[in-house]
């Protein structure tokens, strides 16, 4: 019985993730305007590492049904084909945020740095990069596998495999910290530029505090939603795999906070149309663009969601051996392809 309701549950978290992407990816591929774009491209391809991604709930599920009997190559192939589309993701994450860093430093060079032919580059190096993991993985004595006794995915207790290990926490911890300072000097450039602008707004007669209530108030709801979130959830007890499980609807309430804030009520505040004002213009008020706050924001949650997978799959091993709480870090490794579906939805309406 147990094993039945931990398939049907990875069956279910595939369908939800699958279909989705799936749609966005059509749209994508399909948006003559978008798919020229250096962001939708690197967008695009991280699209297709998640939906290989996903699959790991699919694999996860068979191989629950199977109680581990199928041949051990292929559950080997499934652990390195979904094991290397995650470092093709983790290399399209920095790309992505080395576009967004250019985007808002040096925007009159963002196509010159980001041309069609730099881009089709730095693509296919990530795709290279992934390609060396799989080919690694798929190497005797190297494995990383679905082990039914946790209910998720880890290497094997082999040499190699532990050497495998070692260098997939180096480059985990690598993606974690320059992601980190990415984003950090992308925001703080984002911070001046918002108070350049609410102070040239204010000194030619724009609307007073408009853009500061709707933030106070946006964030006043974030912490609201939080609080409620932590007091009401009967997971925060003793037992360490139900506070894991508190954190991870805690954070999924964060990000759907961030998104509704993003999409709904700050960028329609910020990105007021100084520039139709002619008596602002003229003045040359720093302006904040809707789509390009927009943006950013979608890469943000993007970046956020891919350092809270990698914590968890090396924090959670040393809080607790509970199989719950492993499988639970798988899911969060799942949710971290198919969410992506969602944000973009969620800022493309």
């Amino acid at each position: 019985m147990e094993l039945n309701i931990v398939a049907l549950l990875y069956m279910i978290v595939f369908v939800i993730y699958i279909i989705p992407y799936l749609i966005c990816i059509y749209v994508i591929i399909n948006a003559k305007d978008l798919i020229v774009k250096p962001y939708y491209q690197i967008l695009l391809n991280m699209g297709l590492a998640d939906i290989v991604q996903i699959l790991n709930s699919l694999f996860s599920c068979i191989f629950t049904l199977t109680e581990n009997r199928e041949p051990f190559w292929t559950n080997k192939m499934a652990g390195a084909l979904t094991c290397g589309c995650w470092f093709v993701y983790c290399f399209l994450a920095h790309v992505m945020a080395v576009n967004r860093f250019v985007s808002m430093y040096f925007p009159l060079k963002v196509n010159s740095y980001f041309s069609p032919v730099s881009t089709k580059v730095a693509v296919g190096a990530a795709w290279a990069y992934g390609l060396s993991w799989m080919t690694a993985l798929s190497m005797p004595g190297c494995t990383f596998m679905f082990f039914i006794d946790f209910y998720t995915w880890d290497y094997a207790e082999t040499h190699w495999s532990s050497v495998a290990r070692r260098m997939n926490f180096v480059s985990d911890i690598f993606h974690v910290t320059v992601l980190i300072i990415w984003y950090a000097l992308i925001f703080a450039k984002l911070k001046h530029k918002i108070t350049e602008t609410l102070q040239s707004a204010t000194r030619y007669d724009w609307p007073h505090g408009t853009v500061g209530q709707t933030l106070n108030t946006c964030l006043s709801n974030t912490r609201s939603n939080l609080s409620e979130s932590v007091s009401t959830s009967p997971y925060y007890q003793d037992d360490v795999t139900k506070k894991i499980f508190a954190v991870m609807a805690t954070s999924i309430v964060v990000i759907i906070s961030l998104t509704k804030m993003g999409n709904n009520r700050i960028l329609s505040q910020i990105s007021i149309g100084l520039r139709s004002d002619s008596h602002v213009s003229r003045h040359r008020v720093p302006v904040i663009k809707k789509r390009e706050i927009q943006v950013l924001m979608q890469a943000s949650i993007l970046c956020l969601m891919v350092v809270f997978t990698i914590v968890g799959f090396y924090v959670v091993p040393m809080l607790t051996d509970s199989k719950w709480a492993a499988m639970i870090m798988n899911i969060v490794w799942i949710s971290t392809a198919g969410m992506n579906a969602v944000i973009y939805i969620a800022f493309n309406r």
